[in-house]
């Protein structure tokens, strides 16, 4: 390959990534539209694209067990992600469900959108990771962007802790902390509620049908 093949090579590679980061972000116009603060909008339009490329493929649970038919299969944990968002939404629209500041319920949706986006490991493994809470929190705090270290560590505490009561593996070691503030506890109840098998939601080329 001469020079002039190879710089338009690069030049192709670089359009096929930049491509690809405009169409992450296009996937989630909805929830970045709930969004209020352009503090967390321009920081997810940061991370978006550096969540790792099988998230938006593979099912919720790696054995289907654990989540709603349209969790499953092609694009299951990003309709299972949508949900959870949409569901916190409807919930902080209400003035009377909920105690939160604008900002806290800007991170609570950061939060969801985040909250399993490691969920199979850094590079794609077989079987869902235990400890994705984790990994998903580390993920948040490496890459910072806009956002103040008081907004990095609210987010994270948020998905460490989105599990809720499930803080323990197979082998019966402690790996996860149980949710403790309200914001914690509203994250987990948004996450759990959209994994329940009794939900029936129909989407739209992977979007919720109003």
């Amino acid at each position: 390959m001469d020079s002039l093949e190879a710089v338009a090579s690069e030049e192709v590679a670089a359009v096929a990534v930049v491509s690809n980061q405009i169409d992450r972000i296009k996937i989630f116009t909805k929830e970045l539209s709930y969004i209020k603060n352009d503090k967390y909008k321009n920081y997810l339009k940061e991370i978006i694209p550096l969540i790792p490329e099988y998230f938006f493929h593979v099912g919720a649970s790696s054995t289907g067990k654990y989540h709603p038919a349209f969790s499953n299969g092609e694009g299951g944990l990003l309709r299972h992600t949508k949900l959870a968002i949409r569901i916190a939404y409807e919930l902080l629209e209400n003035q009377s469900l909920n105690p939160f500041t604008n900002d806290e319920k800007d991170a609570i949706l950061v939060a969801l959108l985040l909250h399993d986006s490691i969920k199979y490991g850094f590079e794609k493994e077989e079987y869902t990771r235990f400890d994705h809470p984790i990994l998903a929190s580390e993920f948040v705090k490496n890459n910072r962007f806009n956002l103040s270290d008081e907004s990095v560590e609210l987010i994270s505490d948020l998905i460490i802790t989105h599990m809720g009561p499930w803080t323990t593996n197979k082998f019966g070691e402690k790996i996860l902390d149980e949710p403790v503030s309200k914001l914690q506890k509203f994250v987990h109840m948004c996450d759990y509620l959209s994994s329940k098998k009794f939900l029936s939601v129909e989407f739209l080329n992977d979007d919720i049908k109003y």
